[in-house]
């Protein structure tokens, strides 16, 4: 078992099961499942210095933060048991599969429909955006370095072969891997070692990447070619031409299973045709990954849902369901899906709220008499009582003695005719008068003479008696006017 050691802590790893293998060297699993390690069969000192940089500049992951690793950018370098260079550390991606297993439906996944493949593009566009905002250059964009898991999250690999500017220096590690099929015109037939390539070099591929996803197939390919003379061109020589699908004057017409470009929402059909058409000759009109990822979100969100299949979905601009006329005319379904369709929606009902309204006031009182239910409760299932009418009646008055004015000791009370002469003694404390009142046989009536007034606070009549029950005041007011 061979062992490494970290640059940065000095810990030996132990690299186990090889993943893969390409031109430049191995990818390793490593005695921590969070991360994986590339060994090379031979290391550059211009390579050691590129890795050294790289790690000192790491981008912006844009999916961090939602616990997805979008960019599998350099963690450290490696040495051997010598202290030579070997390799470096990357995060490992878990469940993800290649964009070969995802825009094909052949070997598509049932939950990855439409709307899927568009928030993978979508995605997509927002890897590139974060690399180009370091002046960073991908270079060799294609399906086999894209990794998406089943949640449409997308993972970009083989980042120690990207272009890399130095942002002190200014100098610039190039690139010196593409794929013919994703290689811009301006770029073809040059040594790519001895290049520096421009971001409209990785805007071409990016849109060549949403091409597969949407639509199934390369721009530049499919087709039935029009001149009968000769074999059909190759990939790369219809891109040196600009012979995509939907030129405008391309040798080629789409056949019956060629996909029609409206069935994209109109923006997406926009930033394909600046890009293939404009683009051909001046590479800047390409639409930049930012431009992409607001187009598709965009057309996400106006993504509607077939009423027949529930794994459909269709741009509303186009208007219907453009994948069940697929499935008619060429007799298979590209989205089948495992949602079976929406139910139809119930017919309208009588309302009977009033009845459950009746039942639970019925039970509420029930529950009231029976158990003693919390008169709270009971007037939540009554209705309210109605205000009743105002009426005129003999407001109720309480002995006055029990008032605050008659509860202090040895109260005064003292009466007097019209010449001011008392008629009672000055206080009620008295025993020697038996026909003087005594706070313990309290007689003081005051009761109100309504008669004919409309108010009830006009007249009052006052009485006070002895203990013989004879009356020592005239019984009204006006009975001792005449007195007088």
């Amino acid at each position: 078992m061979k062992r490494v050691i970290s640059v940065q802590t000095g810990h030996e790893i132990e690299l186990l099961q090889e993943i893969s293998k390409g031109g430049e060297g191995t990818i390793h699993k490593t005695n921590n499942d969070s991360f994986v390690a590339k060994i090379y069969g031979s290391v550059s000192q211009e390579q050691i210095e590129k890795l050294q940089m790289m790690l000192k500049n790491k981008p912006e992951d844009p999916t961090l933060k939602q616990g997805h690793i979008s960019i599998a950018w350099i963690c450290d370098l490696l040495k051997d048991s010598n202290g030579q260079y070997v390799g470096f550390l990357m995060p490992a991606i878990e469940r993800g599969e290649t964009l070969n297993h995802v825009y094909h439906f052949l070997p598509r996944p049932k939950e990855f429909t439409w709307d899927y493949l568009h928030v993978t593009a979508a995605n997509v566009a927002l890897i590139v955006k974060s690399l180009h905002a370091k002046n960073y250059v991908i270079g060799d964009i294609k399906p086999e370095n894209l990794l998406v898991n089943n949640q449409a999250q997308v993972s970009i690999i083989d980042t120690d072969s990207f272009q890399i500017r130095d942002p002190l220096t200014g100098k610039i590690y190039r690139s010196p891997v593409s794929s013919s099929e994703f290689t811009p015109v301006e770029s073809m037939g040059k040594v790519l070692k001895d290049s520096d390539r421009l971001e409209p070099h990785d805007r071409f591929a990016l849109a060549v990447i949403i091409y597969l996803l949407l639509f199934g197939e390369n721009p530049f390919s499919g087709g039935k070619w029009l001149v009968e003379t000769g074999d059909p061109p190759r990939i790369d020589e219809r891109v040196q031409n600009g012979h995509w699908l939907h030129a405008p004057n391309a040798p080629l017409k789409p056949t019956p299973r060629s996909m029609p470009m409206e069935i994209v929402h109109p923006k997406i059909q926009a930033c394909f045709r600046r890009c293939f058409d404009d683009g051909h000759k001046n590479p800047n009109a390409r639409p930049s990954a930012e431009e992409w990822h607001q187009a598709l979100v965009e057309a996400y969100k106006d993504l509607m849902t077939c009423k027949d299949n529930r794994a459909h979905r269709f741009a509303r601009s186009y208007g219907k369901c453009y994948w069940c006329l697929r499935q008619q005319q060429l007799g298979f379904d590209i989205f089948p899906g495992s949602v079976p369709p929406p139910p139809p929606p119930p017919p309208p009902q009588r309302s009977f709220r009033w009845i459950w309204w009746l039942v639970c006031i019925g039970i509420g009182m029930q529950i009231s008499i029976s158990n003693g239910i919390p008169q709270a409760i009971v007037k939540f299932f009554q209705p309210p009582d109605p205000t009743p009418p105002p009426v005129l009646r003999s407001p109720t008055l309480t002995n006055p003695l029990n008032s605050p004015l008659f509860r202090s000791p040895a109260p005064k009370l003292e009466i007097r005719n019209p010449l001011r002469y008392p008629l009672l003694p000055k206080t009620t404390d008295n025993s020697k008068s038996p026909q003087i009142l005594r706070p313990t046989t309290p007689s003081v009536f005051i009761s109100p003479a309504l008669h004919n007034s409309p108010s009830p606070s006009l007249s009052y009549k006052l009485e006070i008696r002895n203990q013989f029950g004879n009356s020592l005041l005239p019984k009204t007011t006006e009975d001792l006017e005449k007195s007088q």
